[in-house]
């Protein structure tokens, strides 16, 4: 299994269940956004929203 690590001033991150939730908002922002008629809209809402949960789940203590 690859894992990305960065080194940040001696911490380690890793950005695998980051990673996976960002995927995730994604394809959920994009089937919104098919249903709703306007795939473009669905990507951008997902990819904010994939960021932040990126954000919050990609720091493992």
């Amino acid at each position: 299994m690859c894992i990305a690590k960065i080194k940040n001033g001696g911490d380690d991150l890793n950005y695998e269940r980051g990673g996976i939730a960002f995927t995730g908002c994604l394809f959920v922002g994009i089937g919104i956004g098919m249903m709703a008629g306007d795939t473009g809209v669905g990507v951008m809402l997902g990819m904010g929203v994939g960021f932040l949960a990126m954000a919050l789940f990609g720091k493992r203590a």
